[in-house]
């Protein structure tokens, strides 16, 4: 059996895919919070996976070890995974009000 050893390359670089942690969220490896929970609105801000940015949905699940939400979009029949850093809070929908409210 032949063993491969693994090292980074003279200037540094790091191999792919030989990091025992990767960076989660905006805090850094450590840091990682929770920044939506499961009900909460939210909007894409950029165009994913058909979708077009501003997009809005709400979470169904989360998965905080990797930073991914399950959301279902309105304009979508199947929910999608989505990173952290593809998603805001949707702004809060303007109601209507009835007629002869006052």
């Amino acid at each position: 059996m032949t063993r491969v050893l693994l090292s980074s390359p003279p200037n540094g670089t790091p191999i792919l895919g030989t990091r025992t942690r990767a960076p989660l969220g905006p805090e850094g490896e450590d840091g990682m919070t929770q920044l939506f929970q499961v009900g909460d609105r939210v909007q894409t801000i950029r165009p994913h996976a058909g979708l077009t940015g501003g997009s809005r949905g709400t979470i169904r699940q989360a998965f905080p070890d990797g930073g991914f939400y399950d959301v279902r979009f309105d304009t979508k029949l199947l929910p999608r995974l989505v990173h952290w850093s593809g998603l805001e809070a949707a702004a809060p929908a303007l109601q209507a009000g009835a007629v002869g409210d006052g």
